[in-house]
Parts: structure tokens; sequence; C-alpha cells
């Protein structure tokens, strides 16, 4: 049986994003297709390179958490960080998680994201970042 959570540190460095990946495929076991995988590859990377491009200027040696939980039909992945706060952060709203869509950045990577997941939402709350992004089990994967 699957593990229906799983727990992630990496260090804010491009070389640790892997681990990442290779540690969330427990929890994708048996509940998203091979497409609906790759799309959260291509997700979780581009919000971990954010974050320590952005949030950390690729500077230093912070850790980024990764949360994940699976509960029936749904998982939800958090990811958390203690760098700078998204620059589009609606105010005067610090401590609600805002959607993706009320955001809005330069490039193409929020949009990108937002592909990638059912649901995605983000807060700066206590100083840290937060960063949720919600999966809904698809009728052709594995378990549909």
């Amino acid at each position: 049986m699957p593990h229906s959570d799983v727990r992630i540190q990496i260090r804010n460095r491009y070389s640790d994003v892997t681990q990442v990946i290779h540690g969330i495929m427990p929890l994708m076991a048996d509940f998203a297709s091979e497409e609906a995988i790759s799309k959260v590859i291509i997700g979780l990377h581009e919000v971990i390179h954010n974050i320590i491009e952005h949030g950390y200027e690729g500077e230093g040696d912070q850790a980024i958490h990764l949360c994940g939980r699976r509960k029936g039909r749904y998982a939800a992945l958090v990811i958390e960080d203690d760098g700078r706060p998204h620059p589009r952060l609606p105010r005067p709203r610090p401590e609600t998680f805002t959607s993706l869509e009320e955001m809005a950045e330069r490039g193409r990577g929020l949009w990108l994201i937002s592909q990638c997941f059912t649901r995605v939402q983000y807060r700066h709350r206590n100083g840290r970042n937060q960063t949720m992004l919600h999966l809904r089990r698809s009728k052709e994967s594995p378990a549909g």
C-alpha cells in the first residue's frame, strides 16, 4: 500500500530539487496517471526553483520543507520556506491564503504551476511562505 504522508526537507540548492521528486513518488503511487505525475513533477520543479531564485536569491543554506498528504480522492502538498515573500501578494491579507489567479508575475511560471495542479494557494504567515498544491484523482488514474 502506498504511503499516505511524506515529509521532505532539502537545502535551497538547485541540485537538491530531485530529492523532492523522488520523495513524493510513494505519495503518487496508485493515485495519479503517468501524465498527472509528469505535471506534478513539472509544477514542483517550478515552485521550488522560484523559491530558490526569488525567495533566497540563490544564496545561503536555508531549508525548504515539503509535506504531502493523501486522503481518498485528494492529495495536498505544502511547501514552506522562510525566503522573501512573493512580491505580488495582495495586501492587506498576509495571513490568509491567496489563490494563484490573484497574483501576477513577469513570466509564465505561475501560469505553468496553475496548469499542473487542481488548485494552488499561497500565503505568508509568521515569517514563512506556504504554498499549497492541491490534486484530485482523475478518473483515468490507476486507482480511479
